[in-house]
């Protein structure tokens, strides 16, 4: 009778954890989708175009595919990752000024409020963890080997291929203890560390455009 208790205990858990995971993958993808067909506000893109007047329509609508990864990579991950693209962290920044409109699309795209606050310079281990996270997220995100990837990812080649940094070093994921790392310019926190539930995000170049 006892066996028969704790099988039927089993069945509902797994049960249980199916319907689980089934809404989680229905919810993902919504999200996903979300993200995929939902084009910046109009304004965001103007505003943003002014500060970087040589670029190209084309070199732009590259930035905003880098966004598009970023929250997309954002989407699916629970760990903290960073920014490394210069370029489309200024992009999320503009977004942000738009309060209400990012407001609603965090809501429908995340389910939460995505902040952007300050990140602590001091603490490169924190640093080099979100900027490993976002690499390792990158890679899977357009099918590449994390270890010895063939190209970057479109985050991490993005500054460089529109001339506005230098190539990624790759060894900066793998630093030694003692290096400081000014690779970062934004991150996105899924530990959400704000009491309302909210998710945080870490920025190491906030203000200094």
């Amino acid at each position: 009778m006892l066996t028969i208790v704790v099988l039927s205990v089993l069945l509902t858990l797994a049960w249980g954890w199916g319907l689980y995971r089934g809404y989680h993958h229905i919810r993902l993808q919504s999200r996903l989708a979300f993200l995929a067909y939902t084009p910046l506000p109009d304004g965001v893109r103007q505003r943003w175009r002014a500060r970087y007047p040589t670029l190209s329509p084309q070199q732009a609508a590259r930035v905003e595919q880098g966004l598009q990864q970023f929250f997309r990579l954002y989407a699916r991950n629970s760990t903290p990752l960073a920014m490394p693209s210069h370029l489309v962290d200024a992009l999320w920044h503009e977004f942000i000024l738009d309060t209400r409109a990012y407001q609603a699309f965090c809501q429908q795209a995340f389910g939460r409020f995505l902040h952007h606050t300050p990140t602590d310079s001091s603490n490169r281990n924190q640093q080099q963890s979100m900027l490993r996270q976002s690499w390792y997220a990158a890679c899977h995100d357009e099918g590449l080997a994390w270890q010895q990837a063939a190209q970057l990812p479109l985050l991490f080649a993005l500054d460089h291929e529109l001339g506005m940094g230098v190539a990624f070093d790759y060894s900066l994921l793998f630093p030694p203890a003692t290096r400081a790392s000014d690779s970062l310019y934004g991150g996105a926190d899924s530990s959400g560390n704000s009491s309302d539930g909210d998710s945080g995000s870490s920025c190491s170049s906030c203000g200094g455009d």
